[in-house]
């Protein structure tokens, strides 16, 4: 199901015998978030660090992200 609030409660209150089930496209999209902010972090921490590293660190994000199985 969707991860906003309501559709869990509805659930809750009109199937308690069901299981809730979160579909992979929102926890993709929340990992996703949260990858970006720690990456957005740690790119703020090497744009006063040593050039190189920066570089690798931007082809690193895309290895992260893309479908292993392309």
């Amino acid at each position: 199901m969707d991860m906003t609030g309501g559709y869990a409660a509805s659930v809750r209150q009109h199937a308690p015998q069901a299981t809730i089930v979160i579909d992979n496209y929102h926890v993709v999209q929340l990992a996703t978030k949260a990858l970006d902010e720690v990456r957005r972090e740690h790119w703020n921490e090497l744009r006063r660090a040593a050039r190189p590293l920066r570089k690798q660190f931007k082809h690193d994000r895309w290895a992260l992200l893309k479908n292993p199985t392309i």
